[in-house]
């Protein structure tokens, strides 16, 4: 009986400290992007990664496919909250409505970095992302020179929600609104090209006199490309967010006529970055901005930009 009680014994100590080596190899930082299809949060994945291997620190990357699967990006969040995770990462997809998940890791003293888009309410640690705000501006700024008479413009919008995104609209609006431009039209053209592409089209349709399109993201800039080159709308302005090897094309075609695109490998490496700093108990940065290019056809020219572009999304020639 001793003999039993002693080997059931030795078996509860090899079990406990397996289940113990096996808790200290389980990724303790969980990276929750907005969606997984877009370029954008592929290359972001990308800059994770680096990061992650020359810190020899495991990450948890998971998020939705789609960048407007909000019920999704809450059942991970969740589904973490009892695990091993220490620090939490994420880029909301609606500004409000994650807040309150997140705050749970909060209350159970786990740290919150929050990159991309902003979760109000939520006091994070540190924010990483660029200034959306005048990125917007800018890129209505750098396409002036080209109006032409009276400009009836158009903002693709993509779901509601995403503080990124609204704070570009702000930024256009503004920008707009210095440059005396009062006809405006504002549609919300959902998270896919091919949702924007349909929205895009039908406004193009019936407002004729529509002559400028300003897109807020990746999927909503190459929908209301592909709608404008469907429809040969050749005197169409176009500019828009990121890139893709879609866009790209569309850039080097003339369809899109400007470009603001982020560098979402460098806010991947950062968001690892920081998150590791958290996970060691370090202070980090309340706000780290990352910068954002203006590209049109022209400076594809340009070596350094040209490299930019291929190197982090692997344009064909």
């Amino acid at each position: 009986m001793v003999r039993i009680l002693f080997r059931l014994f030795g078996f509860y100590l090899l079990f406990s400290a397996s289940a113990f080596a096996a808790s200290m190899d389980q990724p303790k930082i969980l990276i929750v992007p907005k969606g997984m299809s877009l370029t954008f949060w592929q290359v972001v994945e990308s800059g994770v990664k680096k990061a992650s291997n020359e810190l020899n620190q495991p990450v948890i990357w998971r998020g939705p496919y789609n960048d407007n699967d909000l019920n999704s990006q809450i059942a991970i969040i969740r589904n973490y909250l009892n695990s091993n995770v220490e620090v939490l990462a994420v880029a909301a997809i609606d500004a409000h409505l994650i807040t309150p998940f997140i705050m749970q890791y909060q209350r159970r003293g786990k740290r919150v970095l929050v990159f991309d888009s902003q979760a109000i309410g939520a006091n994070p640690m540190g924010f990483i992302a660029s200034n959306n705000y005048q990125a917007g501006k800018r890129l209505v700024e750098s396409i002036a020179t080209q109006f032409r008479g009276d400009v009836h413009a158009l903002i693709v919008q993509n779901d509601a929600g995403h503080a990124s995104t609204e704070e570009r609209l702000v930024g256009f609006q503004d920008q707009l609104k210095h440059y005396g431009i009062t006809s405006l039209t504002l549609i919300e053209a959902g998270s896919t090209k091919g949702s924007a592409l349909h929205a895009t089209y039908a406004a193009l349709v019936a407002d004729p006199r529509i002559n400028m399109v300003l897109a807020v993201n990746e999927a909503t800039t190459e929908g209301a490309a592909l709608a404008i080159k469907k429809l040969k709308r050749g005197n169409t302005l176009l500019a828009g967010f990121d890139i893709n090897d879609g866009i790209y094309r569309l850039l080097h075609d003339d369809v899109i006529t400007q470009l603001v695109v982020q560098d979402p490998y460098a806010m991947g490496y950062q968001v690892m970055q920081q998150a590791n700093m958290l996970l060691k108990g370090e202070q980090i940065a309340p706000t780290t901005e990352v910068p954002i290019r203006l590209i049109d056809k022209a400076s594809l020219a340009d070596p350094e930009t040209n490299a930019f572009i291929r190197h982090f999304l692997k344009v064909p020639k």
